[in-house]
């Protein structure tokens, strides 16, 4: 049942923050391959990059939500010299989630910067089934545009033609077969105002945006929330540090999709829902899963 899809290797793109993207992107482009080209050709051209198959089961969805909460660990507003800021401070859940079946793809906890957004897409990324283009939907935060954008890149090189002076600089393009959605919010205090939905990614046309949506997750936030104490709002019972938070939401991914049923999808658990088990796991189950191979008890 368990199968492993791999690539061959390439440059990878790892960029932190949003600042001098393009210069950045521009910078580490010259480190794929170049693509043969013949000297009388003018058309750009480009070689694809798939997107890195490495999951022990692959997927082929239709639409994958991406949002985030707001969370922290230690304290909101830590001592930036005093304080290590890997595990104390604020600390965002990214998530992805299968909309189909309700399942979750991946789950980061670090701050909201462009390194979280590109591990979450790319853990997704890595779950999907070779040759699958699935719908991406997020909300309005661009630096979700920018992760798509360096996991499934594409370098173009232009070829100097018979005119004067030097060919166009090689450019970063997401491959054309990504599509991507956002639903753009607007709030005046609490209020909310008006939802926009867009496409970014993709023929606008062929996308309708009924399916640009991010409801979904949205209410799967207030679960993850209900069950990992460090999320609750007003508590005291926040996490001390990024790892344990991290810790318990890796934990409550294993429960939700093995262990808790769903009412939307005829009371089974996502990992039915999209084939990964052919029974609801108990807590038992989970917790003693390989416990023979990984315990140091003998």
């Amino acid at each position: 049942m368990i199968s492993r899809h791999r690539r061959r290797k390439s440059s990878a793109l790892f960029i932190k923050g949003s600042k001098d993207f393009a210069r950045r992107l521009s910078l580490a482009s010259k480190a794929f391959i170049q693509p043969p080209f013949s000297a009388g050709l003018s058309a750009p051209v480009c070689k694809p990059k798939p997107p890195i198959r490495k999951s022990s089961r692959a997927f082929r969805l239709r639409n994958i939500e991406l949002d985030e909460l707001y969370s922290f660990a230690g304290e909101k507003h830590p001592d930036e010299q005093e304080s290590d800021l890997d595990e104390v401070g604020q600390h965002w859940t990214h998530v992805a989630m299968a909309r189909e079946s309700r399942l979750m793809l991946e789950v980061v906890v670090g701050p909201r910067t462009q390194e979280s957004a590109t591990k979450l897409v790319e853990g997704a990324a890595n779950r999907l089934a070779p040759g699958c283009w699935p719908l991406w939907s997020s909300d309005g935060w661009e630096l979700y545009l920018f992760a798509l954008t360096v996991v499934f890149a594409i370098l173009i090189h232009f070829i100097k033609g018979k005119g004067r002076g030097r060919p166009k600089d090689s450019q970063v393009v997401p491959d054309p077969r990504v599509r991507y959605g956002q639903v753009i919010k607007q709030r005046a205090g609490r209020r909310l105002v008006s939802v926009t939905r867009r496409v970014v990614f993709g023929i606008a046309e062929l996308i309708p945006l009924k399916q640009v949506s991010t409801s979904l997750l949205e209410r799967l936030n207030g679960t993850i929330r209900q069950h990992v104490v460090p999320l609750h709002r007003k508590t005291r019972s926040f996490a001390k540090r990024r790892t344990a938070l991290d810790t318990q939401t890796q934990l409550f991914k294993s429960y939700y999709n093995l262990c808790r049923k769903h009412g939307t999808l005829k009371s089974k658990t996502p990992a039915q829902a999209a084939g990964l088990s052919d029974h609801c796991w108990t807590l038992r189950e989970l917790l003693t899963f390989n416990a023979a191979i990984i315990s140091k008890i003998t």
